[in-house]
Parts: structure tokens; sequence; C-alpha cells
């Protein structure tokens, strides 16, 4: 290091100022040799230099080995922190370790470390990802008796759950309870997703129908494209291109894969004149070009 050629031994804000900018250009290795200066030089990583680098190698999936470096710690300082165990928590949780995951979320208890609303978010989203939307409500339930305000990310990953198992009674409570607490709801798209995943068109029309007259919650082409992909699948083609006409209203140019599921599901109707026509619309569009995908 150039501080060490001039004879000026760097200190801890040195050390963790580098380990940082490391950690913000995706680089760990590089962190990891800092550490083991830092050692050699007697200027002993502090609870920073820990988070920092745990941080890092969860964010890259190397998480058993930041699971072996959160042990060292616990070893060796008595002052860890909520930090350093909702990323391990996140980590474990991508990598689809729920067991883990609640392990070391029951460990912050026994630590006397109060989890806060990121760590009860990341594993409420954690326990959807894996199908375990009542472990998450469950969870969600706790949150809230233990005086920790859920915020829109919490409320969303479990509706987004709730959608995803088909169970869309569940999904429509939690999203009015969210609203009732004040968090602008912004997955009404995993509502309209869910009720065409269980075949409620109808449902999942009225749900758009609601994005698009709500000023603070405007449908996106996303919505769009979601519904779109339920009415080509379910071969409800008229009311595909009448989405069409409503979205190119809206004034958004229709994306290039909303064209392309009406495009495929006139092609599975044999509506082959009509697939024809929005193939050409598509390709004066200025926003999409036909390809293979069609």
């Amino acid at each position: 290091m150039r501080v060490i050629v001039r004879g000026i031994e760097p200190n801890m804000v040195t050390y963790n100022s580098l380990s940082h900018g490391f950690y913000m250009a995706n680089r760990v290795d590089p962190t990891l040799l800092l550490m083991e200066e830092m050692r050699a030089t007697k200027c002993l990583p502090d609870i920073i230099t820990y988070n920092t680098l745990i941080d890092g190698l969860c964010k890259t999936g190397r998480v058993p080995e930041a699971n072996r470096l959160f042990g060292d710690m616990k070893a060796k300082f008595c002052n860890l922190d909520v930090i350093m165990y909702s990323c391990l928590i996140g980590g474990f949780c991508k990598l689809e370790r729920i067991n883990m995951a609640c392990t070391l979320f029951d460990d912050t208890l026994k630590q006397a470390i109060l989890p806060d609303v990121v760590t009860f978010s990341t594993l409420v989203e954690g326990y959807c990802n894996a199908g375990l939307v009542d472990d998450a409500e469950r969870l969600l339930e706790e949150m809230v008796a233990s005086d920790c305000s859920p915020d829109v990310y919490t409320y969303t990953s479990l509706v987004d759950g709730f959608c995803k198992v088909g169970r869309m009674v569940e999904a429509r409570r939690v999203l009015k309870r969210m609203a009732k607490r004040g968090c602008q709801p912004n997955v009404v798209w995993s509502l309209i997703g869910g009720f065409c995943g269980t075949g409620d068109l109808e449902e999942a029309r009225k749900m758009l129908e609601r994005l698009e007259r709500d000023e603070n919650c405007k449908a996106d082409m996303f919505a769009y494209q979601v519904m779109m992909d339920g009415l080509c699948t379910t071969g409800r083609m008229s009311a595909a291109l009448e989405l069409l006409e409503a979205i190119k209203q809206s004034g958004t140019p229709p994306r290039h894969d909303i064209y392309v599921a009406l495009i495929r599901g006139l092609c599975q109707g044999k509506e082959l004149g009509k697939a024809l026509e929005v193939l050409e619309e598509m390709t004066l569009s200025r926003k999409s070009r036909p390809n293979a995908e069609a």
C-alpha cells in the first residue's frame, strides 16, 4: 500500500475505507487480503470490517465463507450486531437454506439482539420464496407484536407469496391490511398474475381497472404484460385485442413482449390473419421490432 511505502501506518479508518471501496466494486478477495494485512500489522478488524466483508461475501454467493467468518468473529467478540445477522439470513435465504436462516434469526434473540425491519423482512421474503407463506405470515405477526412496523417491502413479499401459491383471498387480505397501515400498495400486478394463474380473469381485470383509476398506483407495462399473458394463455383473444387497444390509448406504446404474447396466442388459436396484422403493427411501431420469438 502506498501509505506504508511513505512510512505512514494505515489505521482502522484507512482499512475500513478501502474495504468499503472494494465492497462497492464487488471485489471481495482484496478485502479478505486487507483483513489478513490488518491482523499482521496488529490493527485488528472491528465490527465494521467484518460487516462489510460478510455482506460482500453473501451478495456474491459465498455464504459458507461468510458464515465461517461470522463464527470467527463470534468466538472473538461479544459486540455482534443486527446488520451482520441480517446479511447472513439474507444470504442463506437466497441459497434456499431456510432452516439455517431461521437458526440465525433465533440466535439474534439468544444474543439479546433485536431484529429490525430488515431482518424480519428478509426472512419473510425467504419463507415466501420457499412457499412457506403461513410461516411468513406468522413471522409478520411476531414482527408487529415486537413493535417493529412492517414496511412496503415486508407486505409486498407476503402478498406476492400468497399470489404465487394461488391463495388470492389471503393475498387480498394482506393488501387491505397494508393499505390500512398507511403503506401504499405497489403489488397489484402480483394480484393480477395470481388471479390469472387461478383462472379468475374477471378478478384480474378488476384489479387492472383499479390500477388504471388510481392516481397513486398507475398501471405500468408489467401489469399489462401479466394480464395479456393470462388472456392469451386461456384463449380469450377478443379480450386480449381489446387490451392492446387500451394500452395504446393509455399513451404508452406497448412493449415488444406484449405484442409477442398476443401474436403467439392468435397463432395458437389459428387466427393467422389477425396475427399477421398485429405483426405488421409491431413492425411499424417505433418501440417494437419483430424477432424469432414471435
